[in-house]
């Protein structure tokens, strides 16, 4: 709570709440107690209320990165312009490394990463929960070349806790008539049930080959293969 206070001050979001409900001194001495000692970024003249959400958002984690891609597509709830701004919210962070992937895909199949894998890379992209290596496997006497995506270390408790965070921030907003009619904690369930999904490969793999089964008459459609056995919670690996 108190990080997320400080995060919203530092990037003039606390003005934007303040606005917005009834006993604005109350509230105001609250977070001010809170994010005592933080500073307003200085140049604000080119950042927008939208840009300012996304950028908070973005340093807050990826629960939170996710409830704003979330909320950007809500523009009856928060206006079109602010709406706008969040879509363009980046899913991305820095890769984490070959060898904490390699671990990874050790631990999930319980083998050395050689007996799963050929040529496991480095990593090609990154988002907030999980990057994405090239490798080759063999099948069928044939040298295959696959994407191999990894879930990113201790995600599943980082997002946890993150969302659980929110769940009490919802809480809090829903004390005030203001807010309460935005229906937070359901936004935050909501968030936290697509979340869930995003943290297990598997239903991504079912998906995917569902979808290459109601397509697969379709010319101009085409779904990367999953290979089944290279799949867990924490790994998918597709055909590239």
């Amino acid at each position: 709570m108190i990080k997320i206070v400080r995060v919203f001050k530092k990037y003039d979001i606390l003005k934007l709440i303040i606005r917005s409900v009834k006993f604005k001194f109350l509230f105001l001495v609250f977070t001010e107690i809170i994010s005592f000692g933080v500073s307003s970024l200085k140049d604000k003249s080119n950042s927008s209320d939208g840009t300012r959400i996304a950028k908070a958002l973005d340093e807050l984690g990826p629960s939170f990165i996710k409830l704003g891609q979330l909320i950007s597509t809500r523009p009856d709830i928060i206006g079109n312009k602010i709406a706008e701004d969040m879509s363009l919210l980046r899913d991305n962070l820095p890769p984490f490394s070959r060898s904490e992937a390699v671990e990874i895909i050790q631990k999930e199949f319980g083998k050395n990463i050689n007996e799963v894998f050929e040529n496991f890379s480095e990593p090609i992209a990154a988002a907030s929960i999980a990057q994405v290596h090239y490798a080759d496997i063999h099948l069928d006497k044939k040298q295959i070349p696959v994407a191999v995506k990894v879930l990113r270390p201790n995600i599943i408790e980082i997002i946890n806790s993150e969302m659980d965070r929110l769940s009490w921030l919802a809480g809090f907003m829903e004390l005030f008539e203001d807010f309460r009619r935005l229906r937070p904690k359901s936004i935050i369930e909501k968030a936290r049930e697509v979340i869930k999904f995003e943290l297990d490969f598997r239903y991504e793999a079912a998906a995917a080959s569902e979808l290459a089964e109601n397509t697969k008459m379709d010319q101009t459609f085409y779904v990367p293969i999953v290979y089944w056995d290279k799949v867990t919670r924490k790994v998918l690996t597709t055909e590239r």
